[in-house]
This record gives C-alpha cells, structure tokens and sequence, in this order.
C-alpha cells in the first residue's frame, strides 16, 4: 500500500511514463536498422545495409540517394560556407559525395581493401578507422589517404572522435588519444617516412 501511494505521487508530479515519452521511432529508413547518422544543416542521413537515406522533414520521410551497399560509417566536410563533401565508410573503403549526394565517387587511394568503421572530421582533414589496418588520414580534397598510426598498438578500429586538437581512437584493446594527428610533425606530409 505504501509503494503504491509512493508510486501515485510521482506519477502525479513527474506525469505518467505514457505521458512523457522522450523518443519517438520515426518512419525509417527502408529496413529499420541503421548503423550511423549524420547531418548536415537540416539535412539527416542515415547509413544503412542497403546504402544512405536523407530526411529533411525530422525523420518523417526518407529518400534513398545514389549510394547503395552496406555503410558503416558518415562524416560531412564543410568546404566553404555552403558546400560540404559527405563521406560514407564502407566494408570495401570510401565512397565521397561533393554534389548534393546525386553522385559517389571511391575516394579510398591508399586505404587497400580496408573496410572503414570509423570517420572523424577535424578541421581540414578526414580519419578513417579500418577494420584491420589501423587510422589513416585524408589531407586533400582528393583520394589519396596515408596511415598514422605509430604508437597504435591495436589496429581494428571501432570508433573515431574529435576533442579540441586531440584525436581518440577506440579498438578492441581500449582508447589511444593522438595530439599529433596520429604521426609526429616530422612526418606531416602525405608520403613523408
């Protein structure tokens, strides 16, 4: 009687559980599942095993872009003031998008047959974490990525993060933090050994 009367009051005060949902499951996309998000202004994307979708309405519909298969992973690049590149991780590398996501181009030139787990955005270059050869990192608006990954003693990557100027990376064998972008500055340039 005493829970119930404890129960009663803070359903009262608080509003029932029914009453105060705090997620709503939004209309997709296509199959349910998806592996990653990103966003760009009002613009949501959604990585999937049947490729990307875009919501512009809140998750109330989706549109299916150009890229299909599996991906695992997003990150968008601001280029200027209104462009942006969006880049998809995939079993197979990376797929780059620089039209509105009309069109993908393979933007994994050094990567290998490397599946991408992980992308992280931090100032003016990309971080991909692969499944088995550790992070590599993109410096140009092109497709050619070099390893950083001295120091990293566990080489599948699960997940990238950016704070402040240091770089974090999650593997099976724990987190490694990089203040270097992964590489001393004795090898900052791409092809540098």
């Amino acid at each position: 009687m005493k829970n119930s009367l404890v129960y009663l009051a803070l359903t009262t005060l608080l509003g029932s559980s029914s009453a105060s949902t705090q997620w709503l499951q939004t209309s997709g996309p296509e199959g349910g599942e998806a592996n990653c998000l990103a966003a760009s202004g009002e613009r949501l994307f959604a990585g999937t095993e049947f490729g990307i979708f875009l919501s512009t309405d809140n998750g109330t519909s989706w549109v299916h872009t150009t890229l299909p298969g599996t991906v695992l992973c997003l990150a968008v690049k601001l280029n200027g003031a209104s462009a942006t590149s969006l880049f998809a991780g995939t079993p197979f590398g990376v797929a780059r998008s620089t039209d509105n996501w009309a069109s993908w181009a393979h933007a994994d030139s050094g990567l290998g047959d490397n599946g991408v787990r992980s992308l992280a955005v931090k100032g003016t270059n990309i971080f991909a974490g692969t499944d088995s050869a550790g992070v590599f990192r993109l410096t140009d608006e092109g497709a050619n990525w070099f390893p950083v990954k001295e120091g990293l003693t566990n080489i599948f990557v699960n997940s990238l993060a950016v704070i402040n100027t240091d770089l974090y990376a999650a593997t099976d064998s724990g987190l490694f933090r990089s203040s270097d972008d992964g590489c001393p500055s004795s090898k900052l340039r791409p092809g540098a050994k």
